[in-house]
Parts: C-alpha cells; structure tokens; sequence
C-alpha cells in the first residue's frame, strides 16, 4: 500500500495502512510484533523518529511499497525510500531525508524474509519496453482528462513477455490483423497506436476486450468522434460506441439524420448575428411508422441528455414535422427519448429572438416528446409572453415522479408558485428558482428530500415580524416546519430585508452546513447588515453550519469622502457568528464598516478552531482605523492552524521586521483597507512570519476605486510586486 505523504489523511488510512503490514508479514510474526513495538514506542515519546525510522526500515525495507506508504505518517521533512541494489543479491538501497540533508544506508534482506519477496523479474522485451513508453505518451496525452487513460490501461491485455503475465497468453489468427488496422486508421494516433501495441498479432481478440464493462468503460470516456471511430472499428465495440455516441445529445440533428431524405422539404431560414443560413426540415411527404423505426429502435433508448439548443443548430424541424412525430408515436411522452434522465428545454426569449414568436409559442406543446417519467434532471426559462408554455410545463409536471434536479427559470411569481404546487416532488434534491411568492415557501419547505436550493434573484419577500420586533423576532414567532434535508443554501436578492424575510421562515432545527447569502443593493445602513447577521445566527443551526457566507453589493459605490462631523453608529459585528463552531469557511463583506477587534480574535481561536478560510471585509473604503494590528494576525494565526486564506483590516504601521511567531501555512492574504508606513519592514514580516504566503491582495472588493489610490494603498502594491516576483 503506497499513500501519498503530501495527501490529508483520514483515520481509515492508518488502518489501511496497519492491515496491508500486518498482511505482508503475517508469516513471521516476530517482525510484525517489533512493528508494532515500535510505533508504540514513539507514541508514548519512549523513542524518537530517526529511532523509530531505524527500527521500521530494517523490517519494511524489502518491501519498497510498504515503506513508500510509511512517508504519509512521518513529520516534514523526514521520508524514507527503499530500492533493490543491482549488484548485490537480497540487498537494499534505502535513502533516509532528515533536517540535517540525506543519508543512505544498505540493509541486507534477512533469510526468513526471502520467501516473502517477489519473484525475480526477466528482462523485457523491446516490444514491450516500446509499449511502456507509448503509454507514457498517452498519460501526458490525456493529463487533463485522467480517467480515459486509466479505462486504457484496464484494457491492457495479458502479454507473453510480461512476466506477471505469464501463461496468460492469447491465441489466435490472421483475423486480428483486421481488426488492428482499422483501429489504427479510424481511431486518434495515439489511442490507436496504444491498442495496436496492446492487440497481439495472434488472431483471437484478446480476453480483456472482450469484457463489455472495460470496452464500455473506454467509450463512456470517449469525444463523439472518437465514439464513432470506436463503434466502426469492430463489431464487438459497435453497441458501447453508439451508446456512447448517443448519450448526450445538443441538438435535433441526429434525430433528422435518422429519417429518410425523401421525407422532406429543406427551407432556408437567415438568422440575425450568424453567416451560414440554417436548414428548416419541412414534410414533403406523409409521415409513416416505418419512417421512424430505425431510430426509435436503435438510437431513441440510448439518449440520457437532451439539450434543445436549437440557436446553435444548422438544422431544425419544423412544427409541421414535431406535429407528424407526435402523431406516429401515437402521443406517447417521451417517446423520441424513452430513457432520458437529463432535459434543457429551448431557452423562450432565445426562441423569441430568432424565430417569431409564432414558431416559439407553438414549439411548446412538443416538448413531451422528450419528457417522460424517467427524466431525473429538468431545465427550462418559462417566458410569460408564449402562452403555451406554461400550460405545456404544469402538463409535464405530474408525470416527473423521479425528478431530483430541477432549474424553474420563470419571469414570474405566480407561474413558480402555481408549478412548484403541482407535484408533491418526492425525489427532488436539487431546486434553482430566480424568485417566488412568501406563500410559495411552505411548499417548497414541503419537499421531503431537497437537499440544495439556489435562488438567483429573490425579491418582495417582507419580514415576517417588523423591526420593532426585534431582528430575531423572538416575540411569538409563528411554527415552522420543513426543510428536514436542507443543506445548502445559496440565495441572492435585492436588499439584505429580503433576504431576511426569507431566513425567517426557516426552522431553527435545520441542517444547513453551506449558505452564501448576497444582497445585490447595498444595505441602507449598518443597522440594516446587523439584522441579516443576527438572523443568520438565530434561524441556522450552530451544530450543522460549516460554511457561511454573506455579503451587499460588490459594485461601484458612490464616491468615497472622509466626513468631517459625522454621527457615530454602531459598526457591523460578527460576534453573533461565533455560535457557529464547526465553521471551516467564513466570508464576510459590506460597504460600511465591519468592527474587528482584540477581543474578536481571541474568540475566533476559542470559536473556530476548524476554520480554514476567514475573510472578513469591507467592500469599500471606511472611515475608522483597524482596531488591530499585525500581532493579533499572528496571534490569530497560531490559535488557528489550518487557516489558509485570512482577509482581514489591521494596522501594519508598527511592523518592524524583526517580529516572529511563525511560520504559518498561510496562502492567501487579503489586506484590503489596511494601514502600512513600511513596506520593507513588512515584507522582511511576511518572508518570516507567512513564507508560503502567494497571494496578498490589496484591492477592494468593488469595482473602480482609484480615487481612493493613497500612499497605503501604493505601499502595499509594492509589497504585493515584491512577492509576486519571488513566486
């Protein structure tokens, strides 16, 4: 077993680990008792580490793997390698990295291990040697895409001068041949020239292509071209390719390459923005069953995705025609696609835009030519000016039992709360909706199995106490009750009041573990933003959160001006927040002035001791300074050890240089708002104190705000060049 020693491990890779030795040595107890022995030893500090790497290697050190995988337990930078010495028999070479540089030692492999070692490799042929490199050629080939070479590499076939492979050869005839060069010539060079070395010139196909999962396998991974090549090469890969070929379609395409060339009519139709005309199929004939046959037979069950995209098409069907298939398939829904999972309808203002809202009015009645009971995924954008539409959607609505994604893009409120009432949703997990009526939330809250829920431009939902209530409306608050599955909550909205408005009819005993909140108007005043957060704080469950995220609008604000005489109001505090103690991620940001200080971080280390990304900030210039400085970010830093992205307003005008405390795993820095006098100082801070440090930002959040371009702003732009020029 070889673990990764750069990779976070979790308590079941020691046990992994642990029961792969215990395999391994199973045989010879003894060495399995001195194993444990001293791992026991250096838990209980009876040992050190270069003791207890001593003792390890003379056990693991003729079994290289074993040792690779010890490195993920060993403190940085201390790891172990272990290779067989070519001139010596039963001999290792093991190289041991400590603080003080590399050694290497040489261990002789024990004679009551020698039955436990692997057998003597021979060496390999030129053939095979040249198929090794090939497939290195194909890994780097597919380095973005990984899991197509591994589905070749499952398709290696066993070779006679492999010697895991022996006895495992492959007989056959000239037939193969056949079978090699069309691979070649149809397939990409190096996926082709992978197989032909793979394929033995012995006539049988060999056994592991012969397996449907490793050929299906290889086509679930393929492009469309690739698929085609793949299910023209043989017989024994035509039915994987084609369902490969099938699987996601972006178009009416196929399905018109499939009817007969005297079935219709093509009309030319100029669209607005494109060059090339596009091909309208009209009838020139009456549509007969026999017509569609072939597709319905032997392409319409392979299809699991359906994009109606028809802006992008060159060819399209028209009503005529829709009308005609509906007609043949005697109205049976989703009979063009009886096992379709996912669905896009055809977005209604593009249709609107290219075609005449003649032709996107009356394309809506087709759509259960598509849609049936096995769709798992639906979207579509509902536009109140094509009437049919909404009649078609309610229509389909009660035959999606198994629905467990749905995108409702709608203009209008009552069409979302009159479909989101049509069905009970049973298996629905993953909702997206732009906005909706108060009344609509029950229903939503209804569904028994909504995991995820996305909101894109809420509006118009009020308080359901009024301020004077208090935010938290702790005076005879109404019963609330669904959401049972609730856990990721992702809402932006017009004000922060409506987002409110809508936390408040959430039940306090959710599970919510991931919100992001934004509101795309800037909140009135800080008041306004104290509301949204203690909300937040009173509707979530403190035993559930783990990632929260709240913010007002990121775009320009009007220009900045200290005041010289103005009122003092209580800044936004995020204390209300510190409930939330299995927090791993928190963003903050407002356009007035969020108060951060001493006190805040010393509850920080006692509230987030999880945190790994603490972001905290104003979207735009404020008046008062940073009430803490550069030693509260190291105090912080210590008492928080997995935080990786900080973005915090502090005064750094006090920084000398010479201040440690450090190093810190710190890869992110936000500054944004922060005071400087030095930039040298700061920088010799940073290069002690964050030496992992690539990233430091000292831009707002908002759009342009170069009239606030000061000499802290200039200051920390010079710190920001000096980093990036050493990364």
């Amino acid at each position: 077993m070889t673990l990764d020693p750069r990779q976070k491990l979790e308590p079941q890779d020691a046990v992994d680990y642990i029961t792969a030795v215990e395999d391994q040595l199973r045989e010879v107890p003894h060495y399995w008792d001195q194993f444990l022995s001293s791992l026991e030893k250096y838990r209980t500090q009876q040992a050190d580490v270069m003791t207890t790497i001593e003792t390890v290697v003379n056990i693991l050190h003729p079994f290289p793997h074993l040792l690779e995988g010890y490195n993920a337990f060993l403190p940085l930078p201390y790891g172990v390698h272990s290779k067989k010495d070519l001139n010596a028999p039963h001999t290792s070479i093991i190289s041991i990295t400590t603080p003080s540089g590399l050694m290497t030692r040489r261990r002789i492999v024990q004679p009551d291990l020698w039955p436990l070692l692997p057998p003597e490799e021979p060496a390999m042929s030129e053939e095979l040697l040249a198929m090794l490199a090939l497939i290195k050629e194909v890994e780097e080939y597919y380095v973005d895409r990984p899991e197509v070479y591994h589905a070749m590499v499952k398709a290696i076939p066993p070779r006679p001068d492999n010697p895991r492979d022996k006895g495992n050869e492959a007989s056959g005839s000239s037939g193969d041949r056949t079978v090699r060069k069309r691979i070649v010539f149809r397939i990409h060079p190096s996926f082709a020239r992978f197989l032909q070395l793979c394929l033995p010139s012995s006539a049988k196909m060999p056994g592991h292509l012969q397996i449907p999962e490793v050929v299906r396998s290889i086509c679930n991974e393929l492009d469309r071209s690739s698929a085609l090549a793949m299910s023209l090469t043989c017989r024994a890969f035509l039915e994987p390719g084609l369902d490969s070929l099938w699987h996601s379609l972006d178009s009416f395409e196929p399905l018109l390459a499939c009817l007969p060339v005297d079935l219709w009519r093509i009309e030319q139709k100029n669209i607005r923005d494109r060059k090339t005309l596009i091909s309208v199929y009209c009838l020139n004939r009456a549509l007969v069953p026999a017509d569609v046959d072939r597709y319905l037979t032997r392409y319409a069950p392979r299809i699991r995705s359906l994009e109606a995209d028809i802006y992008k098409a060159k060819r399209v069907p028209s009503l005529e025609l829709l009308q005609a298939l509906q007609v043949v398939t005697d109205f049976q829904p989703g009979a063009l696609a009886p096992l379709l999972r996912s669905f896009w309808w055809i977005p209604g203002d593009m249709i609107k835009l290219e075609f005449s809202l003649e032709y996107s009015n009356n394309i809506q009645p087709f759509m259960p030519l598509f849609v049936g009971a096995s769709v798992t995924s639906l979207i579509f954008n509902m536009k109140s000016s094509l009437r049919l539409h909404a009649l078609t959607l309610l229509a389909t609505a009660k035959r999606l039992s198994y629905l467990e994604t749905l995108a409702l893009g709608s203009e209008t409120v009552q069409f979302a709360d009159e479909y989101l009432r049509s069905s009970p949703w049973n298996q629905l997990k993953h909702l997206e909706i732009k906005t909706f009526l108060p009344s609509t939330i029950p229903y939503m809250a209804s569904i028994p199995q909504l995991t995820s829920l996305l909101i894109t431009s809420l509006e118009g939902i009020p308080r359901r106490y009024p301020n004077g209530s208090g935010a938290t409306g702790r005076q005879n608050p109404l019963p609330i009750q669904g959401f049972s599955c609730l856990k990721v909550l992702s809402i932006k909205a017009d004000t922060c009041s409506t987002i409110i408005g809508f936390f408040q009819h959430l039940p306090t005993l959710n599970r919510v573990e991931t919100l992001d909140a934004t509101a795309l108007a800037r909140c009135s005043c800080e008041r306004e933003a104290q509301d949204a957060i203690d909300t937040i704080a009173e509707r979530l469950n403190s035993d559930s959160l783990m990632q929260l995220r709240i913010c007002d609008s990121m775009g320009n604000v009007p220009d900045y001006a200290p005041k010289e005489d103005s009122e003092y109001r209580p800044p936004i505090t995020i204390a209300p927040f510190y409930i939330f103690k299995r927090l791993k991620f928190i963003g903050v940001g407002f356009s007035h002035w969020v108060s951060i200080t001493p006190d805040d971080i010393a509850q920080m280390r006692t509230a987030w001791t999880r945190i790994e990304t603490l972001d905290v900030v104003e979207t735009c210039p404020v008046e008062p300074a940073p009430l803490i400085d550069h030693t509260h970010l190291l105090h912080l830093l210590d008492g928080c050890p997995s935080l990786k992205t900080v973005g915090l307003r502090f005064d750094a005008t006090r920084v000398s240089g010479k201040e440690t405390g450090g190093p810190f795993n710190l890869g992110k820095l936000n500054v944004s708002g922060s005071t400087i006098s030095s930039s040298t100082s700061v920088l010799k801070f940073i290069r002690a104190n964050l030496p992992h440090l690539k990233s430091l930002d000292a831009s707002f959040i908002g759009a342009d705000f170069e009239h606030v371009q000061n000499m802290y702003t200039t200051r920390w732009s010079a710190v920001e060049d000096a980093l990036g020029g050493e990364t």
